[in-house]
């Protein structure tokens, strides 16, 4: 027989966590317990923020970055696409949101982005037609580019996605430098994690693809 050790309803919490991705058993007990221990207000706020984020948030019509949504605007429109001051002539593509912000603070870069929303990984069911890069190949038709930026993480999907787009805007003829980062990245690790100099550097180093 299976032994209770939490009640129900903590239970339930615990697992909800534990469905979250990067978050473990015992992270998940964590935030369990916590929550148990706060004030209603605390919780009825935190769980609003919650519910209204699907209502609140849409993705960026231009470069598929998350943004919130304002109906008083004709078009959502993120708050990096919005900037008319950045270098219009190179588009960083990144494979997640999060991968903006080591970029953004290395203070020397200040170019458009475009975001894939994850790699290929048929091991995960994600295929190509699943990002969003229908969405940059249309942009390059539209807009005049002079270098795309493939930083993308440098993983083996990674490194298969990088290829796979390469090949597809090549098939265009359109007149566009493609470039990746340098190695200053290992193999295997994640833009997200990566410090503010490394990424700077890399960046500054990126070589033709």
């Amino acid at each position: 027989m299976n032994q209770k050790i939490v009640a129900e309803p903590l239970q339930k919490i615990i697992d909800n966590f534990k469905s979250l991705p990067w978050i473990w058993e015992k992270t998940a007990q964590k935030l369990a317990f916590f929550s148990v221990k706060q004030s209603e207000d605390f919780l009825g706020e935190f769980w609003k923020n919650f519910s209204d984020l699907k209502k609140n948030i849409t993705e960026c019509e231009k470069c598929c970055n998350f943004t919130e949504k304002n109906p008083n605007e004709e078009k959502n429109f993120c708050e990096f696409c919005k900037k008319i001051w950045r270098d219009e002539k190179i588009l960083c593509v990144v494979e997640n949101p999060f991968d903006i912000f080591p970029i953004e603070k290395s203070w020397i870069f200040k170019w458009f982005y475009h975001i894939l929303h994850w790699v290929i990984s048929p091991i995960d069911w994600i295929f190509a037609e699943n990002l969003r890069i229908w969405k940059l190949l249309e942009r390059l038709k539209n807009e005049n580019f002079e270098e795309i930026i493939l930083a993308i993480n440098p993983s083996l999907e990674g490194e298969a996605t990088a290829i796979y787009i390469s090949r597809k805007i090549q098939e265009m003829w359109v007149s566009v430098k493609i470039t990746a980062l340098a190695k200053g990245i290992s193999v295997g690790g994640d833009l997200e994690y990566t410090d503010e100099l490394t990424v700077k550097k890399s960046l500054e180093n990126r070589v033709n693809v």
